[in-house]
C-alpha cells in the first residue's frame, strides 16, 4: 500500500511548507531581519568588522570633547 500511496508514506514530502514553515515564511522564522522591526537592522555587520582600539578610541575622544 506504501507503494500504491507514496504520499501517504511521506507527507512532508507532499507538503514541504507544512514540514518546514520556516522555509515557505522565512519573515516568520526571521524577524530581525524585517524593515518595519529595525529600520536599520545591523549597520555595525555592514561595516568592514570593527575597527581598530586606535580609531575607536579617537571617535570616543572626539564624542567627549
Amino acid at each position: 500500500p506504501e507503494a500504491a500511496k507514496p504520499e501517504a508514506a511521506k507527507p512532508e514530502a507532499a507538503k514541504p511548507e507544512a514540514a518546514k514553515p520556516e522555509a515557505a515564511k522565512p519573515e516568520a522564522a526571521k524577524p530581525k531581519l524585517q524593515p518595519s522591526s529595525q529600520p536599520v537592522p545591523v549597520p555595525q555587520t555592514a561595516a568592514p568588522k570593527a575597527p581598530p582600539a586606535s580609531a575607536v578610541s579617537s571617535q570616543q575622544a572626539g564624542q567627549k570633547q
